[in-house]
């Protein structure tokens, strides 16, 4: 029997946020503009498109058939992203030992863990369940075959969940725990069915290997519901397609049953408590090696070798894997150092050969004030691509950066310690602003010469230099204040931190895209700008006005969020702060055993 205060926190922490909400509404308006979509072309006027048995029929098994395909889709990944951060956030809160330390086995914990998850998605299967009930009556589906087929939406999605749950299990961060799970899913909604119908000729080593690889994902393969598209033998089957169908779904749900508890059987297995940060030696991942009754022959066998039970040449085979994969690591790191090389001198060539071209046009243009822009034009298109990938990248990346150094450090365990030094919550924070910042202003200061080359080659406005200075500092100190924010908060967790990250990013480069690139701008533009519309040169301050004043909106909403997340700190990290005695008051035993004041807020504050 389920525990069911575990499961009761489980959903609750399935469903926190507008994640759930989301999610149900998307699926929601999937399955409907899916629906809809072939009726928009319906002409009750054409003979062709008259109403017909046949093709109500086939419009009602495409319903059915969208709103089964849309869910397992859209409830698999989401199931599968739920239970991935089940066990990994117990153990970022140093919390599974407590559990491991209750009367649940492992087993009864893993499945605790997976219905409490999986069961919110599945309260989302009935979002599509009208249009399954409308499409299975009016396609003449038989009532058994269309409850099996929900039958096996509801397994597919607990199967998806398994691999969450299995993620979870082997990984200590809830991120890659997730990241993992998504892959998982995917290969086995869509890569075994694929490589199951590759054409694969036999007849070398190579092709000899890929046709038992396919010949393994064959027999697994049923088990995904995609396999009824790549594998289409039951609709050929004409009256007996319905029986075919059948068989098919019973096979599917028998072998998603057995991954379920293979999945289940590693998740047993992997949960189980383990070093944080295991070394790539540690034969046992960074579990501990098991003790016997002889402590010395513990520590001068099993512990120094970590995998002295294993064959010899298992371990030979294992530090032979580690050797080629670091050696695939380092040449990853010297194609990505070429490619970052190429792009840098790449850029000096660039700079350099359309700003002689600019340069060029500009000085035998000045007899000519209508003549051609091609050159300036395309010089201010290299400027602004430059621009998007040295500054305004980097500056939308940093509530993402300061969010991430935060979380890092209360996962690693040293974010106490910082809280119990004398630095104060302005200093803290501050220090981390200012490492960002200057490296930004380590990056982004090659901007300045080639915004200047830009304004002496005619190719860039001198105002538009000015105005996407100021929308580069906008926009980086909006960034640091919403993720120093969001971080600091009580109850952020790295999951929630990390998905507030990314949606702050893709808003920071839509604002910086208004205020960094848009006033990238030439003389030439300008004038186009002041004869665009009929009702000139009201459009053009419209525009400039408003560019100016959402650069300084930003710019007052991160003051405030900055001085705001100052005050508030010792709050929201939770650390105690004594209250100041009135002067010449003797100390209660209360204040003594409080801790005392920073010495540098004291003097501060006097």
């Amino acid at each position: 029997m389920l525990p069911g205060p575990i499961v009761r926190r489980e959903m609750k922490a399935a469903t926190r946020g507008r994640g759930w909400f989301v999610v149900r509404a998307l699926l929601g308006l999937l399955i409907g503009a899916c629906v809809v979509a072939p009726a928009l072309g319906f002409d009750p006027a054409d003979e062709d498109d008259a109403y017909n048995s046949g093709a109500v029929h086939a419009y009602a098994a495409y319903v059915f058939a969208v709103a089964i395909g849309f869910e397992i889709l859209v409830l698999g990944m989401h199931a599968a992203m739920s239970a991935a951060v089940s066990i990994a956030e117990e153990r970022e809160k140093d919390t599974l030992s407590l559990l491991l330390l209750t009367r649940l086995t492992r087993l009864e914990l893993a499945v605790t863990k997976l219905a409490g998850r999986v069961l919110p998605s599945l309260l989302l299967t009935l979002v599509g369940l009208p249009f399954l009930i409308v499409g299975g009556r009016w396609a003449g589906l038989p009532p058994l075959l269309a409850i099996e087929a929900f039958a096996v939406l509801i397994s597919t999605v607990a199967v998806a969940g398994s691999f969450g749950i299995l993620a979870s299990a082997r990984r200590d961060r809830s991120t890659i725990a997730i990241v993992e799970s998504s892959a998982w899913t995917t290969m086995w909604l869509v890569g075994l069915p694929v490589v199951s119908r590759l054409p694969v000729v036999a007849g070398s080593l190579w092709g000899d290997l890929l046709v038992e690889v396919r010949r393994f994902c064959s027999w697994l393969a049923p088990s995904s519901p995609l396999s009824l598209v790549t594998d289409i033998g039951w609709l050929t089957r004409g009256p007996g397609m319905a029986d075919a169908l059948a068989g098919r779904l019973h096979l599917m749900a028998a072998l998603q049953l057995v991954v379920i508890g293979v999945i289940l059987a590693g998740v047993v297995a992997s949960l189980r408590l383990r070093e944080p940060h295991p070394k790539a030696w540690d034969a046992f991942g960074g579990y501990r090696p098991p003790v016997d009754d002889d402590p010395i022959y513990w520590r001068e066998y099993l512990l120094p070798l970590r995998g002295a039970r294993r064959l010899v040449i298992w371990i030979y085979l294992r530090q032979l894997f580690i050797l080629f994969r670091a050696i695939l690591l380092m040449a990853l790191q010297a194609v990505v150092i070429g490619l970052l090389l190429t792009a840098m001198i790449g850029t000096m060539i660039g700079a350099g050969y359309f700003g002689y071209r600019a340069f060029q046009e500009a000085w035998w243009g000045r007899a000519f004030p209508s003549g051609p822009y091609e050159a300036r034009d395309a010089f201010n298109f290299f400027i602004r691509c430059v621009t998007f990938f040295v500054g305004l990248s980097p500056a939308a990346a940093t509530a993402a950066t300061l969010a991430a150094q935060i979380v890092a450090e209360r996962d690693k365990k040293t974010w106490d310690s910082l809280l119990a030094t004398p630095l104060t919550g302005p200093e803290i924070l501050g220090s981390k602003m200012r490492g960002i910042t200057r490296s930004l202003w380590q990056a982004m200061r090659w901007l300045v010469p080639l915004w200047l080359l830009g304004v002496v080659c005619d190719a860039l406005h001198p105002l538009g230099f000015l105005t996407a200075a100021a929308g580069l500092c906008a926009v980086a100190a909006l960034g640091l204040a919403l993720g120093g924010a969001a971080a600091l908060k009580p109850g952020a967790t790295s999951q929630t931190v990390n998905s507030q990250a990314a949606l702050w990013m893709v808003a920071l480069m839509g604002l910086g895209a208004m205020t960094i690139l848009a006033p990238l701008c030439s003389a030439h533009h300008v004038a186009m700008l002041w004869t665009w519309s009929p009702w000139h040169p009201r459009a053009a301050i419209v525009v400039i006005a408003a560019v100016l004043l959402t650069i300084a909106a930003s710019l007052t909403i991160a003051h405030w969020l900055i001085r705001r997340s100052f005050a508030r700190f010792d709050e929201w990290v939770g650390r105690p702060h004594r209250k100041e005695a009135a002067p010449g008051a003797a100390p209660s035993v209360d204040d003594e055993a409080r801790p005392t004041v920073p010495l540098r807020a004291r003097s501060a504050s006097e």
